[in-house]
């Protein structure tokens, strides 16, 4: 299981939120998706073979640019 923290720009609305989700989830790797949309915090758990760059790649199609996060031990 791998566990990506990331931040997502442009995420102002619960409509956002979904298309987010909703672009994630459609790598089949993606186990969960978690968003906190006031802080546009996105955490996502996967199969190993996911990269940061593809979960990137499906949010810039929908207009949002993503980072990850490096989370506090």
């Amino acid at each position: 299981m791998k566990t990506l923290h990331l931040k997502v720009d442009g995420m102002t609305c619960n409509h956002c939120v979904s298309r987010v989700d909703r672009a994630i989830r459609s790598l089949p790797q993606v186990e969960k998706v978690g968003i906190d949309l006031k802080s546009g915090q996105v955490l996502v758990e996967s199969g190993e073979g996911i990269e940061l760059a593809q979960i990137q790649q499906v949010l810039t199609e929908d207009g949002y640019t993503a980072h990850e996060v490096v989370a506090p031990d």
